[in-house]
């Protein structure tokens, strides 16, 4: 039998964060909810069971998914702190989704009657900020404070955007070892850095191993090739930028990391289909010009 499903977070509010800090004889026995979840250990290990799969160790510095509805018990083996991070499915509705695997992914999540299946990543980039979001989460939504509710809506969009992106990760329940955090840790560091000079050799240096093995394993991890990531990363900026601003389009190029605009537009061209002019064309409205 099921166990009933529950709504843990208070109704008027869209997000629930719990820090805690369990012994390692805690138990919880099977429960389910109508929140997304997610599970990040920041100390310790803990073993999950889900839905009848096998036990899922979960330990420092890696994220546990459960989409709503899913049935879970926990048993902490090592002593264990952990952030859980609930998402109400309403949130997703605000999340604007462009590609069709996101927009597929997105409507599951806007509900817990059909959601999709749980996964364990590993994700130092999004790490980081799901810690501080939960610490700056526990302590706004205890406090008696005018903007509260804007401040936490802004926070559960910004965890349910994370949520996105972690269940579309390509490999998410494989990145267990050391190489592939590292990749995940060099990707991350294209996403910020993406405008800097970037070569093969350099990002291999980055992550300290050699550029043939480096360039193979990012392209196992992440799906592309290291360059053509980079360049993805460039063009995906390049077109924020000509649609929200009136950038002339060699400011856009050396904005986004290029130093030619020939070669951007060509690129930019092959990607589109357009010339960079023309897709401003098309997709600028007056007032986004500024």
């Amino acid at each position: 039998m099921k166990p009933p499903m529950r709504r843990w977070s208070r109704p008027e509010m869209p997000l629930l964060v719990i820090i805690s800090h369990r012994k390692s004889d805690f138990y919880r026995p099977d429960a389910r909810h109508q929140e997304h979840e997610m599970n990040v250990a920041l100390s310790g290990e803990a073993v999950y069971r889900l839905c009848g799969a096998e036990p899922v160790t979960l330990a420092a510095g890696e994220i546990l998914l459960m989409p709503a509805g899913t049935i879970h018990a926990v048993e902490v083996r090592r002593e264990f702190r952990m952030a859980a991070i609930h998402i109400h499915p309403g949130v997703f509705g605000a999340v604007v989704a462009r590609r069709g695997r996101e927009r597929q992914m997105l409507e599951r999540l806007k509900t817990w009657h059909e959601p999709p299946p749980w996964r364990k990543t590993i994700a130092p980039d999004a790490y980081g900020v799901l810690e501080r979001l939960a610490e700056e989460a526990v302590v706004e939504q205890n406090r008696d404070a005018a903007a509260r509710r804007s401040l936490m809506d802004a926070l559960a969009k910004q965890a349910a955007v994370l949520f996105l992106r972690l269940m579309l990760l390509e490999g998410a329940d494989e990145a267990s070892d050391q190489a592939t955090r590292t990749i995940l840790a060099v990707r991350s560091w294209i996403d910020r850095h993406f405008a800097e000079e970037c070569s093969v050799d350099g990002l291999a240096k980055r992550a300290h191993l050699a550029p043939t093995y480096f360039a193979a394993r990012f392209r196992q991890v992440v799906g592309t090739p290291p360059m053509t990531y980079v360049n993805e990363r460039r063009l995906e900026q390049a077109r924020l930028l000509l649609e929200r601003t009136s950038h002339p389009v060699k400011v856009v190029t050396w904005s986004v990391g290029y130093a030619d605009v020939s070669h951007f537009s060509r690129e930019f061209k092959r990607a589109t289909g357009l010339t960079p002019a023309a897709y401003r064309q098309k997709t600028q409205r007056p007032q986004d010009a500024k």
